[in-house]
């Protein structure tokens, strides 16, 4: 086999690589674009696949365009600008239908239209993860290339929102001043930003942010939805139609409240399950500010609290999760079946995490009802993803869609 190859790209996979066939085997080529005709180098053989990098593009496809950052192909963050961001829409409903079909096993049982805010595929995100390494050179500070632990020096990200670019263009001007520090935390409010540990000219937090009429405080080391245009949707979103003015629905990664207190107006309790110590406190904290005396918070790994014997099955009439990237995993998502929840909303930014356990939970008895996809990352390949699931028949509880 040559090294060298000649291939027409026919689409972009999960991970934002192109894909190719080269006498039947599929090729994975990064930086390409559906109609591709790209003349590339081996870089890697393994059973069933190939991987491949681009020597010279021959023909572009329709839907290539040209970058906006200048690092684009060198950081590691983004992926997909070098495609159209209908383009980027299309490829991502395609990543979710694939991984539920073909890793879950089963059909998805609505056309999938992934939402987004096309006035804001750029400047739409609000925390960063700045990585600082000394060289001799001097101290770079700035993010990761692809699958490496090189540190591209990044100067500005037309990912971030205003007061974030503020803050990253201080903490990168002080970056000799971090002489203890691997990583800064920085984050953006509605007016304001933080980073952690602090930095000359940039606020410590937390940072404060209204969403659907709750104002949220976290800090910058805290986990947040990333898209300030798009989280009061995919919030709505998740919660709409689920409700039972009597019953107790289970929130399980609930973090600083995100989900936790607009359910806590739907339900007459809401059990919250959270391992971050500091996530509580915010969440308590949120909570308090926001009047919602009817949450339970619990600080304790989603995984023992499932398994705890005091669990009876029928506790609550719904409940919504929130995992990592790594989901629910199998067993969590046995125990969570065990208790019987007659809704279950899964909101997961993985498709392939999420049909694994979408596969587990409907072995269990649930139906997957729908599957809505939201791009709360655009331009890379991730995608954030809300699947419906029933058991059984609505009962008297009231609980709706």
């Amino acid at each position: 086999m040559p090294e060298t190859i000649e291939i027409r790209i026919e689409k972009v996979i999960y991970g934002g690589h192109g894909l190719g066939r080269l006498d039947g085997q599929a090729v994975f080529i990064p930086f390409t674009a559906p109609g591709d005709l790209v003349k590339a180098r081996i870089t890697e053989r393994a059973k069933g696949f190939l991987r491949a990098e681009v020597v010279e593009r021959l023909e572009s496809g329709s839907n290539r365009r040209e970058p906006r950052c200048v690092y684009f192909g060198e950081c590691g963050g983004c992926q997909l600008q070098h495609l159209t961001y209908d383009a980027q829409l299309a490829a991502k409903a395609e990543f979710v239908r694939d991984a539920i079909e073909r890793i879950g096993r089963m059909p998805v049982p609505n056309d999938i239209v992934v939402r987004s805010s096309p006035d804001h595929e750029f400047g739409y995100r609000v925390r960063a993860t700045a990585h600082v390494v000394r060289m001799e050179v001097g101290t770079l500070f700035g993010f990761h290339a692809e699958k490496t632990h090189r540190v591209v020096d990044v100067a500005r990200c037309p990912l971030f929102v205003p007061e974030l670019d503020s803050a990253w263009v201080a903490a990168r001007a002080a970056r000799e001043s971090l002489t203890t520090s691997r990583i800064v935390e920085l984050t953006a409010g509605d007016n304001e930003a933080a980073t952690e540990p602090a930095v000359p000219g940039v606020g410590r937090g937390p940072v404060a942010s209204t969403i659907g009429g709750v104002k949220y405080t976290f800090g910058p080391g805290e986990f947040f939805q990333v898209n300030r245009p798009l989280v009061g949707a995919l919030v709505d979103a998740a919660i709409d139609g689920l409700s039972d003015a009597g019953g107790i629905a289970i929130e399980l990664y609930s973090g600083v409240g995100l989900f936790t207190i607009p359910l806590s107006r739907r339900f007459a309790k809401v059990v919250a399950v959270e391992s971050r110590r500091e996530a509580v406190a915010l969440a308590h904290a949120n909570a308090r500010a926001n009047g919602a005396s009817n949450i339970e918070l619990i600080g304790a790994p989603v995984e023992r609290w499932l398994r705890s014997p005091s669990l009876e099955p029928g506790v609550a009439s719904a409940a919504l999760i929130d995992p990592p990237r790594s989901g629910l995993g199998a067993q969590s998502a046995r125990d969570l079946a065990r208790l019987a929840p007659r809704r279950i909303v899964y909101v997961s930014c993985d498709p392939t995490t999420l049909a694994r356990d979408l596969r587990i939970l409907v072995d269990s008895g649930y139906a997957l009802d729908s599957v809505d996809a939201f791009d709360l990352f655009p331009q890379t390949f991730h995608v954030e993803t809300i699947a419906r699931l029933s058991l059984g028949e609505p009962t008297e509880s009231g609980v709706t869609w």
